[in-house]
């Protein structure tokens, strides 16, 4: 949201209605639907500091919610002789 704004992207908008306003849901109708969604976030990806901000955030937010240990390797084993 703070990105968004200092991009001069958004202003008013709640983080929900930005949430919103992003998420893919599969309910597009078409391409065009799609892509305003992901395309969005781009407007945000405008120099270095917002890319590692970014990145940073969302590694944060994998380990707040223990997002790396949802996939240990025993989960995934699997027999060769298959």
């Amino acid at each position: 949201m703070d990105l968004a704004v200092t991009h001069g992207i958004e202003s008013k908008k709640s983080i929900d209605a930005i949430s919103m306003a992003m998420q893919v849901t599969g309910d597009e109708r078409n391409l065009v639907d799609y892509l305003k969604k992901i395309s969005y976030g781009y407007r945000v990806f405008l120099d270095k500091h917002s890319v590692q901000r970014i990145a940073y955030e969302a590694a944060e937010d994998a380990a707040a919610d223990d997002a790396a240990d949802e996939y240990e390797p025993a989960e995934h084993e699997y027999d060769a002789a298959d």
